[in-house]
């Protein structure tokens, strides 16, 4: 999509979202969600009598190669702006993952293990476990320098899991756990009630809590594809339970809202990434179910 073309999509989504805030609580909007509610909850039904043992999808977010290019170079450049943020070394070490993957070399392999190496050069240890630190500022949700995510550590564990993958060695299975259970751990502020039951990993651990969609996904995701790998149960069904239970929030006919807090509708960029997160469920799971949670457009 050209620059111009998403500033106008971009513009127009920004709009659409200050109208439907405006008319959130309206009584069409609350018959919608209680629409939606009640779907999400019959397809965790058939996923409960459906689906009992998880595989593992050693491509991550699978984009066809030619993105996986282009996100992993649009990547190297956020990292170069910003090399303070640790997302970036997250989101290069699984965008190169996937490029070795499609075309193996070794070029290619050692390309993913030097930014294993760098992600593995900034961990920090909080309350026992391995920990992604921001030394930076948030200005939308409010959050002072020091502060942790649940979708970094998410990404984090998800770039292990590859590497133990490939190796088998269980020190990177060990760090991957790690990184989820700073999450589940509540002392760190990063696992809450959802916002309207269940579970909610926070990627921005603001307050009032922010709810973003996508940075719960992913740690679903990496619990997954943990469990997949492991052979162990660190609560997987609790957490797509949640999911289900919270998601009638989240839609609004051809839209899904970033977040909770602001309740902005996601723009392109992220209309992709859910449609893949979804997409990426139903190939760890089987259930064909989360196809029903992605926009029709």
């Amino acid at each position: 999509m050209s620059s111009i073309r998403y500033y106008i999509n971009t513009v127009i989504l920004k709009l659409k979202s200050y109208q439907y805030r405006r008319v959130y609580n309206a009584s069409k909007n609350l018959k919608l969600r209680e629409k939606y509610r009640v779907n999400n909850q019959g397809l965790y039904n058939q996923y409960k009598q459906q689906i009992s043992t998880f595989q593992f999808i050693a491509d991550f977010i699978s984009f066809n190669h030619s993105q996986t290019e282009a996100l992993y170079h649009e990547h190297l450049n956020n990292y170069e702006r910003s090399p303070e943020n640790p997302i970036h070394q997250t989101i290069l070490a699984l965008l190169s993952f996937n490029l070795y993957n499609k075309d193996p070399s070794t070029t290619k392999l050692d390309t993913f293990y030097s930014h294993i190496n760098k992600l593995q050069a900034i961990i920090k240890t909080i309350n026992g476990n391995q920990a992604f630190i921001y030394p930076i500022p948030d200005h939308t949700y409010t959050l002072e320098p020091g502060w942790s995510s649940a979708i970094c550590q998410a990404l984090a564990s998800s770039a292990f899991l590859r590497v133990y993958y490939l190796t088998q060695n269980h020190t990177y299975l060990q760090k991957a756990r790690s990184c989820l259970d700073l999450v589940l751990n509540p002392e760190n502020k990063l696992l809450i009630k959802g916002p309207h039951s269940g579970l909610w990993a926070e990627e921005y651990p603001s307050n009032p809590p922010s709810y973003v969609l996508n940075g719960c996904i992913f740690f679903i995701i990496a619990v997954i594809e943990y469990e997949a790998l492991s052979g162990n149960n660190i609560g997987s069904d609790k957490w797509i339970k949640s999911l289900f239970a919270n998601m009638h929030l989240f839609q609004y006919k051809k839209h899904l809202l970033y977040d909770q807090l602001h309740r902005p509708f996601a723009n392109v960029l992220y209309q992709k990434i859910h449609r893949h997160q979804m997409l990426h469920l139903r190939k760890l799971t089987g259930f064909q179910g989360f196809n029903e949670l992605i926009p029709r457009h």
